[in-house]
């Protein structure tokens, strides 16, 4: 996976952004219009599939933690009976 991490990393955003457009493209005109000839059909669909999925995966980053929760403390009145 580092091979294709490596390639995958030298495609600027806008560049990937582009290439996964137009691979959704091709997909779903192949499904509406049924272009391809049957023989070629299935391997070359699963190609473009495997293509867009494997460098959306490489790409994929793992989410951002979250902030700890605040102190139990609670807010320290200012005034006299505000918080009853």
């Amino acid at each position: 996976m580092n091979a294709v991490n490596n390639i995958a990393s030298y495609l600027p955003p806008k560049v990937r952004a582009t290439v996964y457009t137009v691979l959704a493209a091709l997909i779903l005109l192949e499904t509406v219009w049924d272009i391809l000839p049957q023989p070629f059909e299935g391997k070359i669909l699963a190609s473009l599939s495997i293509l867009g999925f494997g460098m959306a995966a490489v790409n994929a980053t793992p989410p951002a933690t979250s902030p700890p929760p605040p102190d139990d403390g609670g807010v320290p009145p200012q005034f006299e009976g505000e918080f009853p």
